[in-house]
């Protein structure tokens, strides 16, 4: 769940969606070993990937799960990304 849901904050926008699916495919993708994300640090990602295809997911997460929705990248800014992965 975004964080601007759990802190009771009532916002709720398509950037909450943005965050819910980079967490979606956090878990598709590196389950078991899901990418340890630390969201206070703007997505950081703390799990080295050597896979360019991995690379390249988890770049997209890390754009997804930024702490600040404004920060978040847009719903088509994702679907960009995806179509040149």
């Amino acid at each position: 769940m975004a964080p601007e849901v759990t802190n009771e904050q009532k916002y709720y926008h398509i950037k909450t969606d943005v965050y819910s699916f980079g967490r979606l495919i956090n878990h598709l993708f590196f389950f078991p070993k899901c990418l340890i994300l630390d969201d206070k640090k703007d997505g950081q990602m703390n799990l080295e990937i050597k896979n360019k295809l991995y690379y390249q997911l988890a770049n997209l997460i890390k754009d997804c799960v930024k702490f600040d929705p404004d920060r978040r990248i847009e719903m088509t800014q994702v679907r960009s990304q995806l179509e040149k992965i």
